[in-house]
């Protein structure tokens, strides 16, 4: 007999640990792009309207941040969203319509969401 508990911890793990390398790999993107704009950490945590401290976590992928302040962030860097998530830029644009639609969940509900996009892109 399976034990659901442990498959409901392992799947919710993957998914952490998927979000994680996500924030990690976003993160040394920002820090790349801060560095050949030739910003400091505090230039740009001011233009996108976040601590210093704040930047210093995302871009070393200690933490995760909403969709809010990656907007602030890609446009304080002159870059696109899906280049910070994803390291490309030439994707259909339905970032507007993504944002929008992800900015109504919360940290959990965004953790859904990438689990089951995980899995549609599985099947892709």
């Amino acid at each position: 007999m399976v034990d659901t508990q442990k498959t409901k911890q392992k799947s919710g793990n993957k998914g952490k640990e998927e979000i994680s390398k996500i924030y990690v790999e976003s993160g040394v993107r920002i820090l790349n792009c801060r560095h050949k704009k030739k910003m400091t950490r505090d230039t740009l945590a001011s233009a996108a309207g976040i601590s210093s401290k704040f930047l210093y976590e995302i871009e070393t992928g200690h933490t995760g941040y909403s969709v809010a302040v990656l907007e602030k962030i890609a446009e304080a860097l002159g870059v696109e969203c899906d280049y910070i998530l994803f390291g490309q830029v030439n994707r259909p644009h339905y970032d507007q319509d993504l944002v929008s639609a992800l900015a109504a969940f919360d940290e959990e509900g965004l953790q859904k969401v990438a689990r089951v996009l995980n899995i549609i892109a599985e099947f892709h």
